[in-house]
């Protein structure tokens, strides 16, 4: 399926680069909902430490990273569970986004 996407449609990246997309996404939240661009040395399942040694606190911690599997309670978003493409990167994301909000409406958050 991704070869024929290739094949007959259209693969492209944004003119502002791959990071356009979640800039966009993370313009339409509430202020300081989300930290982009940080070094993380820490995570847990409600918060990270980064590099410069700032804790951020969380509901919900989501890793898009390459790595082993994380601990219990973050979750973890990459292409490469499923297909090492853009289509496995879109599906990996909404998995990543659904089990995020089941686990808030179970908890009553």
């Amino acid at each position: 399926m991704v070869l024929r996407c290739l094949a007959v449609g259209y693969a492209a990246v944004p003119a502002a680069g791959m990071q356009a997309g979640p800039d966009q996404l993370a313009a339409k939240l509430a202020p300081g909902s989300v930290c982009l661009g940080q070094e993380v040395v820490e995570v847990a399942a409600t918060s990270a430490r980064t590099a410069a040694g700032e804790a951020l606190a969380a509901r919900r911690v989501v890793v898009a990273v390459d790595g082993s599997l994380p601990p219990e309670g973050i979750y973890i978003c990459r292409d490469h569970r499923d297909t090492p493409s853009i289509q496995g990167a879109l599906y990996s994301g909404r998995r990543c986004a659904e089990a995020v909000l089941g686990s808030l409406t179970r908890n009553g958050v």
